[in-house]
């Protein structure tokens, strides 16, 4: 999405007015219908923005893959 076009300074408009990261779908929503009926953006760069949000939160809730950690202690000397 590029940041000069309607839906990208959609985009940065509200993503810059949310309190966090971890907002929920419902809140984004009402935030994003609210600023487009403000400035009267048509439903379809609307539709556009709220995608690349519910992406982002899917992205966010998607499970990290476990990592393994290994703690060798002291590291291995002849003889031992």
């Amino acid at each position: 999405m590029d940041t000069q076009s309607p839906a990208g300074i959609l985009y940065s408009l509200v993503k810059s007015q949310l309190p966090n990261e971890s907002v929920s779908l419902s809140v984004v929503e009402t935030q994003v219908r609210a600023v487009a009926a403000q400035a009267t953006i048509p439903q379809a760069v609307v539709d556009e923005v709220l995608a690349r949000f519910q992406a982002e939160i899917e992205e966010r809730k998607a499970p990290v893959p476990p990592r393994l950690f290994v703690d060798w202690g002291e590291l291995p000397r002849m003889g031992h």
